[in-house]
């Protein structure tokens, strides 16, 4: 070699200088001895992490592939090719680099699966926990497979292979933070409470730079209506963690459920500053401002909604309508809840006239009723093959591309109509008892975490049906057992859940009866959209639609709101109630019921 050096030596001042993090100076050394790296395969490895840590990803790649040729046995060689595979989604790659695997040097064949999980999981593909098993098989013990696997598997449903594997994890580790947080997410999910609380606690107090915990304890606070406890939680990691952009959006999130409008948009803005472009937050602050009824500057923000992570999703390839009329067929597609499709419906009949044809893709339990809105030429489903069409729009833009404004909501009713006539067993019900006929909805889907803080307890609403010669119909699916004999032993409660088959059932009862009581679920919108007398019970800091403190609904003129006082303050809601149908006629009207 040039000055006298040898080969041995020249490796050894490039290698140290590697070592040093000097990886530019390193690399003409290293250059000068890649002649030579047939002899001394390791140098194909060491080139190739300084070319990489350089900036040079590509040339880095062919070298660790030579070096995986060469059996070259270095954990970090097959981590560092499995990662810029990954980046550049050479998927197919990486299988075939499994493969390869195989043939490895034994001592590095679990590491080299390892590796390719790790960047698998990174890149959140389903290969991770093929990658990771096959790790497994040739070492059990090992933490990180047994965290992809057990993750994938909480993710799956397969809560007992996940607890299994996470618990592995922290056989081999007892202190590995993924591993212990993995688990308490995975048991928290899973109705193990208790156990997920003093994990997250411990997770909290044993590593104070990690905020995850904290933040999934102030989450589990706000699924049980404890907004202020979730608030000082996500408060304490937003002091550990100043520019942890998750603790930020927490903390917001849980001071919008509250109602504190002006705290919560200044939250944001901390949010915007640690991370301009995170959709959630830009959603939530146009809800926050169409709550307020600024609706001019909230619907662009309302678009967010598509890239948000448990947003819907957008349909192609067909591009959108921007509005303009055009000669040529409309699609118009339902999205997110039952409630948000009646409510938004309307619109169509301001579509229409603005192109030649028009065509509805909705929910099948809701297309024989949304078929009766005007302006609709066909309702199509999921179950059915597309029809071939121009443009397509999601129904909740259209309040944007019709520039809705308080002042000019279509809050013409009705807007739809029951598609059948009331009979059979629902016509034989309603014809039972002499009292003003009340459909009442207490609850909603028990599974959503949110109807712990819209559903109105029974043992308050009961009595009031004797109070005021009441004949209550339930029309709450699936019912808590305790809730129906709380309500039946009045004696002025008929469940009529079992006899309602289809929306278009329930649209035909609620137009045969005298008043509708109903929590924030589907059935409100279900009322308003018929123009039904509607009177809604509301949870404190409630969703946008219904605005903030008013008695009504602009989108439902039929409709009176009951609000909670604050949060959770079903009594004080029930009281108003209670004097109101104190108030009614025995014979009401649409009218007088408003």
């Amino acid at each position: 070699m040039t000055d006298g050096e040898d080969q041995q030596a020249l490796f050894e001042r490039a290698l140290a200088l590697s070592e040093a993090g000097e990886h530019g100076a390193a690399l003409p050394l290293l250059a000068a001895l890649a002649e030579h790296a047939a002899a001394l395969p390791v140098l194909y490895y060491f080139h190739g992490r300084a070319l990489q840590e350089t900036g040079q990803a590509a040339a880095a790649e062919t070298l660790y592939h030579q070096a995986v040729e060469a059996d070259v046995a270095l954990a970090d060689l097959w981590t560092r090719l499995a990662r810029l595979l990954a980046e550049r989604e050479a998927f197919d790659e990486m299988l075939a680099l499994m493969q390869r695997s195989e043939s490895a040097p034994e001592e590095i064949q679990a590491d080299a699966l390892t590796a390719l999980a790790s960047a698998f999981e990174t890149a959140e593909r389903p290969e991770a926990a093929v990658a990771a098993e096959r790790a497994l098989a040739l070492e059990p013990g090992r933490p990180v497979p047994n965290l992809i696997v057990g993750v994938h598997a909480a993710n799956a449903g397969d809560t007992i292979t996940a607890e299994r594997h996470l618990r592995a994890v922290l056989a081999a580790d007892p202190a590995h933070a993924d591993g212990r947080f993995a688990l308490a997410v995975m048991l928290a999910d899973n109705g193990r409470r208790q156990e997920a609380v003093a994990l997250f606690r411990a997770l909290a107090e044993d590593l104070p730079e990690d905020v995850r915990a904290l933040c999934r304890l102030g989450s589990l606070c706000l699924e049980d209506g404890d907004l202020e406890g979730g608030e000082a939680l996500f408060r304490q990691a937003v002091a550990r963690q100043p520019d942890d952009v998750v603790a930020a959006f927490r903390l917001a999130d849980a001071l919008e459920r509250q109602g504190r409008d002006a705290d919560c948009l200044a939250a944001y803005e901390r949010v915007f500053e640690l991370d301009p472009e995170r959709p959630e937050a830009h959603f939530n602050v146009a809800l926050i401002r169409l709550r307020r009824g600024e609706y001019e500057q909230a619907w662009m923000g309302y678009e967010y909604r598509f890239d948000c992570p448990d947003g819907p999703s957008r349909l192609t390839p067909a591009p959108p309508w921007d509005g303009q009329a055009f000669n040529g067929h409309l699609l118009v597609h339902t999205e997110q809840g039952f409630g948000d499709a009646l409510q938004f419906v309307r619109y169509i009949a301001l579509a229409r006239p603005r192109v030649e044809r028009l065509t509805l893709l909705c929910p099948v339990s809701l297309a024989a009723v949304l078929a009766t809105c005007p302006g609709v030429d066909a309702v199509t489903t999921p179950a059915e093959e597309l029809p071939d069409f121009d443009l397509h729009v999601p129904l909740l833009s259209l309040p944007r591309i019709f520039a809705t404004t308080l002042g000019n909501i279509p809050d013409r009713v009705p807007y739809l109509w029951p598609p059948q006539p009331l009979g059979g067993a629902l016509a034989a019900a309603l014809e039972t008892g002499d009292g003003i006929k009340v459909g009442l909805c207490w609850s909603g889907n028990a599974n959503n975490p949110v109807n712990r803080l819209r559903a109105c307890p029974t043992e308050l609403l009961a009595p009031l049906a004797g109070r005021h010669g009441l004949n209550f119909f339930g029309l709450v699916l699936a019912a808590a057992p305790s809730d129906l004999e709380r309500l039946t032993e009045t004696g002025l409660f008929i469940d009529l859940a079992p006899h309602l088959e289809s929306f278009a059932d329930t649209a035909a009862v609620l137009a045969a009866l005298d008043l509708v009581i109903s929590t924030d679920t589907s059935v409100p919108h279900l009322a308003g959209a018929l123009g039904c007398p509607t009177w809604l019970l509301l949870h404190h800091a409630a969703d946008w639609r219904w605005q903030e403190q008013r008695p009504d609904s602009p989108w439902y003129p039929t409709m009176r709101i009951f609000r909670q006082p604050a949060a959770g303050d079903w009594p004080a809601l029930t009281a108003e109630l209670d004097s109101a149908l104190a108030a009614l006629p025995m014979v009401a009207s649409p009218l007088q019921m408003r």
